[in-house]
């Protein structure tokens, strides 16, 4: 009889770090710590081989088996394992690099790597990558892969293996020959749907913010940020050839469109210091830009025949926007359907699209109802202005939609889930559901499609973000990074205590977390808070954190104690934002209304009723020095302005033009408010600036080459900064379905 196999675990635990297997779960101090699931599957075979050299090879097939995959994917997990275990490649402690041959896990496990057992399904993917160069080693994945569930459970003692082989190598034959069918081209897709086959990048600059693909799949259309401003050019796919249509310039273009003859580009141009964006179109081979009119501030969709434009126009004043048609030119337009808040149109990135037979047009709706916050895609009847639900998926976020041009499906460049990255899917008619095309650590916008329907292109984005910290004075030169992760940190709040809070989704959801100047003693503040990018602040007597969240299903303020417990909604409006908490400890001074109609408002501390303080329409609040009063952004003569007022007084003392380079909203002041600090943006790079209020002199304090900071915060004693800033690597990709 053979001696029974010794007792085989599926946690293992080093250090504080504990890796559940069975549930595929990794902790530290008891907490989850988020990570992909490829990057934990490279963690799991390495902990199993504890102290052994495995090599790359030996990684790769075990973790893509059967699929050609670049050694990049590779160099991103572990990356990614990295920043989990809280290491880095200079200085390891569990993840060995073994130059020229692979990795090896240092780490003391408990039980020994002889005693665990690895049991998981394995999934055989068949899947064709274009090789492509890339200036940032970053992976190109398919997620239209064939992707099979084999069922069959990997186990390390004796007795199982034969078994395991045999049902894999049966798996692997049924695979092979469903492979050969799979590889057959077709005519068209299968049941409509898009297959990614084949993924290619286009570019390699790194720095595109915008492209349309031209309607016979020859050309991309882009805009690059650089240094120098936003320029417009246009590359022929087969040949790689770029020619530059229109030279950078200090201006961002918007809503970049093909005429349906492909021989103009249409855009939005947004000049700095303006409240709209003007439209303008140019010869795609070249010329001088034709300005066509001021009044259209979305980007447009045209008519199947070329002859008409349509898209989204806010109007702020009267707390609608609106679906907008006009001809070519921009002129003659019509309201096709007003939509008020809160459930109205998205006007921000492509969010309208022509269907092919020219009745509807299909348009985002950003929907704030009582206890259900989300967004989705309708069509309007041009002639009559019917609303009809396409579908009814519920979407976090959707920044592009359009028609395939059968009009049988809809592509959306968007996210479900509030952690998700935006992804490139597929909703087909009757529009029940969305496939994913794309499925990655990147993030996909402009979305578009070709005529053929088996092509299309959109942006690939990359993104890191970091928390870093540095001396302002003889002047800033150096940053100390704190804290890097692919998602956004901000808001950040440097509080009496001597730590710095910022916001974070490591733990699967949007909380917050505070962390020592000197990079120490991270901690968790809240707990499923699901707290907003749109602020939060901090008493002055650090008993209550408050901040804006969607825990209930729409935008409001709510309170939590420092210690995470007792998290009471002081506000329910439709839509309540950036909270600033005053120096007296009791009010809370803020913004309601996010899409429309702005006010700025407060309500106490401890709860009671919402009240609007007496000063114009206005927006992104923010706090002067020593209690002496507020400030706030708001529109006059197609202009921002930012006022300065005192609550108590209810009227504004000071009112001045935002500089033209600021980006964002966020800004701060000198301790005796004499100077604004903000973020102004240069190409590619986002700085720290002052503006003196008297003299409206400007003076740089950061000088980052490629990053853009997102947000800053001072240290009580003013001598230092911690800024949130961050890298993004984008640039255009095509994907290619079968058929093509």
């Amino acid at each position: 009889m053979d001696n029974p196999e010794p007792y085989r675990s599926t946690n293992v635990k080093f250090d504080d770090f504990e890796l559940d297997l069975s549930r595929r779960r990794i902790y530290r101090g008891g907490d989850p710590v988020p990570l992909f699931a490829k990057a934990f599957d490279i963690l799991e075979v390495l902990v199993s081989r504890n102290g052994e050299v495995v090599t790359k090879r030996e990684l790769m097939d075990a973790v893509w088996p059967d699929q050609y995959v670049e050694e990049a994917n590779l160099t991103v997990q572990v990356s990614a394992i990295r920043k989990a275990l809280g290491e880095d490649r200079h200085s390891p402690k569990y993840l060995i690099t073994i130059p020229g041959k692979g990795y090896r896990f240092a780490g003391q496990t408990e039980p020994p790597a002889a005693e665990i057992v690895v049991e998981r399904s394995s999934t055989l993917v068949l899947s064709t990558e274009t090789e492509v160069v890339s200036t940032n080693n970053r992976p190109l994945t398919s997620a239209g892969s064939v992707e099979r569930s084999l069922g069959a459970t990997i186990v390390t003692s004796r007795f199982g293996r034969k078994a395991a082989f045999a049902v894999i190598l049966t798996s692997v034959l049924v695979l092979a020959i469903g492979a050969f069918f799979y590889r057959l081209p077709t005519a068209a897709p299968v049941n409509g749907g898009f297959k990614a086959k084949r993924f290619t990048r286009i570019t390699n600059t790194g720095d595109v913010t915008a492209v349309a693909v031209s309607p016979d799949g020859n050309y991309v259309a882009f805009v690059r940020g650089t240094a120098a401003g936003n320029s417009l050019s246009l590359q022929q796919i087969g040949s790689g050839l770029v020619v530059e249509v229109v030279p950078a310039s200090p201006g961002q273009f918007w809503g970049l469109t093909f005429s349906p003859d492909g021989k103009f580009v249409y855009y939005n141009l947004f000049l700095k210091g303006q409240s709209e964006l003007a439209l303008y179109r140019v010869r795609a081979l070249g010329g001088k830009p034709e300005a066509l009119a001021n009044n259209v501030t979305g980007a447009v969709s045209f008519s199947p025949d070329g002859n008409s434009i349509a898209y989204i126009q806010p109007d702020a004043k009267r707390g609608v926007n609106h679906l907008m048609v006009a001809d070519a030119l921009g002129k003659n337009s019509r309201i096709v359907l007003s939509k008020p808040h809160p459930e109205t149109f998205i006007f921000e990135g492509r969010s309208t699209s022509w269907s092919p037979d020219g009745r509807n047009i299909a348009c985002i709706v950003n929907r704030f109802e009582s206890g259900a916050n989300y967004t989705s895609v309708v069509s309007i009847n041009v002639d009559d202005g019917i609303e009809t639900p396409l579908g009814s998926v519920r979407w976090h976020e959707i920044s592009r939609v359009e028609w395939t041009k059968n009009g049988s499906a809809i592509l959306v460049a968007g996210k479900r889930e509030r952690t998700d990255t935006d992804q490139i899917w597929y909703m087909q008619s009757p529009f029940a559901d969305a496939v994913r095309v794309t499925n990655d650590l990147n993030s996909y916008s402009s979305v578009g499609a070709a005529n053929s329907g088996n092509m299309l292109v959109a942006i690939q984005s990359y993104s890191e973000h970091k928390l870093s910290v540095g001396f302002l004075e003889p002047r800033l030169d150096s940053l100390t990074e704190l804290v890097s992760e692919t998602n956004e940190l901000q808001p950040i709040e440097w509080v009496a205590d001597e730590r710095i809070v910022f916001r974070s989704d490591k733990d699967g959801t949007t909380n917050l977390w505070s962390i020592k100047p000197d990079g120490t003693d991270r901690r968790q503040l809240t707990v499923d808070a699901g707290v907003d990018f749109r602020g939060f602040c901090i008493t002055p007597d650090q008993k209550y954190i408050v901040f804006s969240s969607w825990r209930n299903g729409q935008a409001n303020i709510w309170r939590v104690r420092y210690d995470r417990t007792e998290y009471t909604q002081l506000t329910d409006g439709p839509a309540d934002a950036f909270p600033q908490c005053l120096a007296d400890g009791r009010q809370i001074v803020f913004q309601r209304g996010i899409y429309s109609k702005p006010e700025i408002c407060k309500v106490p501390v401890l709860g009671g009723e919402a009240e609007r303080i007496n000063v114009p329409r206005g927006k992104w609040p923010s706090l002067l020095s020593n209690d002496q009063g507020i400030s706030y952004f708001r529109m006059s003569d197609d202009k921002w302005m930012i006022d300065i007022t005192n609550p108590a007084k209810e009227k504004a003392s000071t009112s001045f033009q935002v500089p033209q380079s600021l980006e964002g909203n966020r800004v701060r002041w000198s301790e005796d408010n004499s100077k604004m600090f903000f973020i102004g943006a240069e190409g590619t790079a986002g700085n720290i600036w002052v503006r003196d209020i008297i003299t409206g002199g400007l003076t740089q304090v950061t000088d980052l080459k490629r990053q853009r900071i997102s947000d800053f915060a001072f240290s009580p004693d003013r001598k230092r900064v911690a800024v949130i800033s961050s890298v993004v690597t984008s640039d255009v990709i095509m994907v290619e379905s079968d058929g093509r």
